[in-house]
C-alpha cells in the first residue's frame, strides 16, 4: 500500500498524486489518499480537494491504515522539531517518508507500505509512467458549452496560454517571501519570444488577478482573450491551457501542469528560471522547456 498526503492547491495535489501513482504502479499495490491535512484547517491558504474532477484512482485511506504507516508528529511543535532532522525520519518510522529524506533508497527498495509526505514537484518522480498520468489527468465530466467554445477556438488558432499567478503570492507576506511573483518584464520577454515564432498568435490569459493582467500586458501581434469563466472549476483552466500550442507559465504548479499536459509535438513552454526565492528549484522545470 502507498499512502500519499494530499495538501495545497490543485497543482500540488496533482504532483502528489502522480508520485504516489507511480509507486503504486511500480510495486503493483493500492494507492490511498490521505485528506487529513486538507481537512484540518491548518493550511496558510484555505484549499479544497480537487482531484475528483479527473479520472484518477480515488481511494481514501482509513484511519486504521493511516496509523500503521504515518509517523505521529504530536502536533505543530513536534512537527517543527522534526523539520531539522527530516533525513533521519526514515529511521524513526520506516514507512513514513518525507520529501527531504533519502528518496533514492525508497525508489530502489521493494514493495512495502509507505506514507509519502511532501510536494514532489518534479517529473522525475513519475516520468516513466507519464502516459498513465496524462490519461488520468483528463476531465471526468463533460465540458460545458462555454468551455467547449473556448476549446474550439484554441484548436483553430495559434493559441498561446499565459498564466499570471498573484493572489496569495502578493497578499500573503509568508507566501510572497517564499515564492515571489513573476514581474511584467518576464511576461513581456516571453511574449516577444512567441511573436518571433508566430505571425498571428491568439493569447489566452488565465489569472487570479485579471484586472492586473489587462492593465499591464502589451501585445504587438495577434489577439488576446482573458478567460474568466472558471472561478469555481479551476481544473478546466488547466485543461484549456493544455490544448494551446505554446504555454507561458508562472512560477506556479497550476500552469506547470497545463504545460506538461500539452501534447503538441511542436510545443514551446516558457518558464521563469527562478521558481522560489530561497530554495533549490533545479528539478522543477523539464530540460525541454525554455527558462528566462
Amino acid at each position: 500500500m502507498v499512502v500519499i498526503k494530499i495538501t495545497g492547491g490543485l497543482g500540488n495535489q496533482m504532483f502528489q498524486y502522480a508520485f504516489g501513482r507511480r509507486l503504486s504502479l511500480q510495486w503493483n499495490v493500492p494507492l490511498k489518499l490521505d485528506m487529513s491535512e486538507l481537512e484540518s484547517g491548518r493550511l496558510t491558504t484555505s484549499r479544497n480537494y480537487e482531484l475528483h474532477h479527473f479520472n484518477v484512482v480515488q481511494d481514501f485511506v482509513e484511519a486504521s491504515e493511516l496509523k500503521a504507516v504515518k509517523l505521529d508528529l504530536h502536533g505543530h511543535i513536534m512537527n517543527k522539531l522534526l523539520i531539522g532532522i527530516q533525513e533521519k525520519v526514515w529511521r524513526i518510522k520506516s514507512s513514513h517518508f518525507m520529501e527531504n529524506g533519502n528518496v533514492d533508497s525508497l525508489l530502489a527498495g521493494n514493495s512495502r507500505p509507505v506514507y509519502l509526505d511532501g510536494y514532489w514537484q518534479s517529473e522525475k518522480y513519475f516520468k516513466q509512467y507519464g502516459d498513465v498520468i496524462r490519461r488520468e489527468f483528463t476531465a471526468k465530466d463533460e465540458w460545458d458549452g462555454h468551455n467547449k467554445q473556448i476549446l474550439n477556438s484554441i484548436l483553430n488558432a495559434d493559441a498561446v496560454s499565459i498564466h499570471i499567478r498573484r493572489g496569495d503570492y502578493v497578499t500573503n507576506a509568508v507566501t510572497n517571501k517564499f515564492h515571489g511573483t513573476c514581474d511584467i518584464d518576464y511576461y513581456q520577454k516571453a511574449i516577444a519570444l512567441v511573436e518571433e515564432r508566430m505571425e498571428a498568435p491568439f493569447y489566452y490569459i488565465f489569472s487570479d488577478d485579471l484586472p492586473w493582467a489587462k492593465e499591464h500586458l502589451v501585445f504587438s501581434k495577434g489577439t488576446a482573450h482573458f478567460v474568466d469563466n472558471n472561478a469555481d472549476a479551476a481544473f478546466m483552466d488547466i485543461m484549456l491551457m493544455s490544448k494551446c500550442k505554446y504555454n507561458i507559465i508562472a512560477n506556479s504548479t497550476f500552469s506547470w501542469w497545463g504545460a506538461w499536459l500539452n501534447n503538441n509535438p511542436g510545443k514551446l513552454v516558457i518558464a521563469p528560471k527562478k521558481w522560489f526565492n530561497h530554495k533549490d528549484d533545479s528539478d522543477i522545470i523539464p530540460d525541454t522547456w525554455m527558462k528566462i
